[in-house]
């Protein structure tokens, strides 16, 4: 197919061109209604370009035009049997995947750290996960992936399980044999489902550096292309592969169940160009990126005091390796949040931090200006007196605790909120949910263990920003209540 079309864009351009007398949604028409606060701070063509289904500009829902062309573009680029455009981002794809593969009380093997994403796929679909805890690295305490040999455990102690879900790479971008995961789900007739948000980029690294999930045999995958890929934050895509045993209707339906009957033009055009960057430039920008990646990982590994997780390679015990664009280091003397806190002071914003680390996230955005002043600024951090103690625990992760409900049966249950020392014992009714990874501590229908609470506890200790429950102090967790 032709990659340099933009027919989504294109048929943008050319209603705006129209200077048509809007009589339809949205309200605001083109900006004429917008407030005027919103209109300084956005800018007159966002307005313009944020129109509704009206005719030439197709329908997410039942796409027959320029949306049914751009998502054949992007399932021609990626290799894909079937691709499709996401403006919930990748939660809504994940959860649309668990929706159509399974039903009440099926099996679904999932690595412990999986995102809450997953959550509102099990709630919906009434599955009951099986969790595998996944292996840590030692000398930083973080978690890497699924070893192949703890899956299969997991697979033949489980041999009624549907489906299985990956994470590859990681928030951090690690990732490990995807392959040997997938060959296993054929062998035992399992769907392989991948959560690849992080890896959207990996088709145009040098020399294959990193595995896809499409190359490596899954049945889907959704990938956020606003992570790297330059579209608007909430836009994401799904592809389906090539050889799926995946029911594609079941899926179209989940997602028109799930995904909104007013999608943002705006987030399916940064999409159309999103695909149409990568396809043009892509090959070229991500050399670029990688070396640049290499060359700030080697400056940084020098100084005395930084220790950057996987060194310059991002090598990790095997089968493991990293994503070397997303750099999570340590200072010696800082914490991970004052570290992060000064950075922010020089005028660099990271992405996360928690106790001890913190993580940089590398793009196709950053130009050499950029590279120079992140190349600056751990050198000028470590001039600064280092700000003294801070605690340096860290935790194993805690075995993965027993469950009691399904997530739906506990969701939809009686609950009671109760102090969280006294919670032993107790079936968790909500998750927590350190944010950013997005990585439950607890699910609702799991059993609140000692390791469990001790986990959530050093985490609330260690100033983490906690979701997903009622009571924000964490003084009290729901716990089911029959």
């Amino acid at each position: 197919m032709d990659q340099s079309r933009l027919p989504l864009v294109k048929a943008l351009e050319q209603y705006i061109g129209e200077n048509a007398l809007r009589q339809h949604m949205p309200g605001h028409k083109g900006g004429l209604g917008a407030p005027q606060p919103a209109q300084d701070l956005l800018g007159v063509k966002l307005w313009q370009a944020d129109v509704t289904e009206i005719a030439g500009l197709d329908d997410l829902q039942e796409p027959e035009g320029c949306i049914a062309e751009a998502q054949s573009l992007l399932a021609d680029l990626y290799g894909a049997a079937a691709s499709f455009f996401l403006i919930n981002g990748s939660s809504v794809g994940i959860a649309a995947l668990l929706l159509a593969c399974l039903q009440p009380g099926d099996e679904i093997l999932v690595p412990r750290n999986a995102h809450r994403a997953v959550l509102s796929g099990l709630i919906l679909s009434g599955a009951k996960p099986i969790f595998v805890q996944v292996r840590q690295d030692e000398p930083s305490s973080m978690p890497l992936g699924l070893d192949a040999a703890d899956f299969l455990q997991a697979v033949k102690k489980h041999p009624q399980a549907k489906a299985a879900f990956f994470v590859s790479p990681t928030y951090q971008g690690v990732t490990g044999d995807l392959a040997a995961l997938i060959r296993i789900c054929r062998t035992h007739g399992l769907l392989a489902l991948v959560d690849e948000a992080h890896g959207v980029h990996f088709p145009w690294l040098p020399d294959g550096s990193l595995p896809t999930a499409l190359l490596c045999g899954a049945d889907a995958c959704v990938q956020s292309a606003h992570k790297l890929a330059g579209s608007l934050t909430q836009s994401s895509w799904l592809h389906v592969g090539q050889d799926s045993a995946l029911d594609v209707g079941r899926l179209k339906s989940a997602l028109q169940w799930l995904q909104s009957s007013s999608p943002s033009y705006l987030l399916m055009a940064s999409l159309d160009a999103a695909r149409w960057q990568l396809a043009q430039e892509g090959k070229k920008r991500l050399r670029q990126l990688w070396e640049q990646a290499e060359q700030l990982r080697r400056r940084w590994q020098a100084l005395a005091g930084v220790d950057i997780v996987g060194g310059v390679a991002g090598t990790l015990a095997a089968p493991f390796q990293m994503d070397i664009t997303k750099i999570t280091l340590a200072v010696r003397g800082w914490s991970g949040h004052a570290a992060a806190a000064q950075l922010r002071r020089q005028g660099i914003a990271v992405e996360w931090a928690d106790e001890t680390r913190l993580l940089l996230l590398l793009s196709l955005a950053d130009v050499e200006q950029d590279w120079e002043r992140l190349g600056q600024g751990l050198p000028q951090l470590l001039q600064l007196p280092a700000p003294g103690y801070f605690s340096k625990e860290t935790m194993a992760l805690p075995p993965v605790p027993p469950q009691r409900m399904t997530p739906r049966e506990a969701a939809l249950t009686d609950y009671r909120s109760v102090l969280l020392q006294e919670a032993q014992g107790l079936i968790a009714g909500e998750a927590i949910t350190p944010y950013p990874p997005g990585i439950p501590l607890v699910l609702p229908g799991e059993e609140l263990t000692a390791e469990v609470l001790a986990w959530i506890t050093a985490c609330k200790r260690q100033g983490q920003h906690m979701s997903g429950m009622a009571d924000t102090t964490l003084e009290t967790i729901r716990v089911v209540w029959k």
